[in-house]
């Protein structure tokens, strides 16, 4: 459970980047 957290968030963190460095 606590990986699968960590992996999500670890996932909205790379795709806040993405959409940072798109915008």
């Amino acid at each position: 459970m606590v990986k699968q957290c960590q992996t999500k968030q670890k996932d909205i963190i790379m795709e806040t980047a993405i959409l940072n460095i798109l915008l």
